[in-house]
């Protein structure tokens, strides 16, 4: 009983969108918000992936052991919403999971505060430091107190648009 609550709980927080609808969220959103609050808003989704991320993680099997990470190392063992096989999964862009990724990879190098969510680049995986982070309320914390913010998130989108214009320029 309690997997199928945090399986719904995590569904709900999954589930969070900003206000207007998803299938018509940019060419709408455009029209009705500046750039502040549409790159808010597609942090808001990038955050509620998190969110339901961490509730995922956190969630264990029948004998209480972690159901999605292994317990020893902290490995985790399914898709995150920032990888090639998770994006769409977790309900992000293609895009939004790249600039994601770039944000993500740049906290796990920080040591102050420790990070949630640690990579390995030498066999390229991402583990969850259980021993820093005992539950998923000290995870949503850390989430919220040092989780990804507007400023960081505008700098990262600014690039990858820069970057995705030069790709697409046509060559000489």
């Amino acid at each position: 009983m309690e997997l199928f609550k945090l399986l719904n709980r995590a569904k709900a927080i999954g589930d969070q969108r900003p206000a207007f609808d998803p299938k018509q969220r940019m060419a709408t959103a455009a029209a009705e918000l500046n750039l502040a609050g549409t790159l808010q808003a597609q942090l808001g989704v990038c955050e509620a992936a998190l969110r339901a991320l961490i509730a995922v993680l956190y969630a264990t099997d029948g004998d209480d052991q972690p159901a999605n990470i292994d317990a020893v190392t902290g490995r985790i063992l399914i898709p995150l919403p920032w990888g090639n096989q998770g994006w769409k999964r977790w309900g992000l862009r293609k895009w939004e999971a790249a600039c994601l990724r770039k944000l993500m990879l740049e906290r796990a190098q920080l040591r102050r505060p420790l990070p949630l969510f640690c990579f390995d680049a030498s066999n390229r995986q991402w583990f969850l430091d259980m021993e820093s982070y005992v539950d998923e309320e000290a995870a949503l914390l850390w989430l919220q107190v040092y989780g990804p913010q507007l400023g960081e998130w505008r700098t990262v989108v600014a690039a990858w648009r820069v970057a995705e214009a030069e790709r697409l320029r046509p060559t000489p």
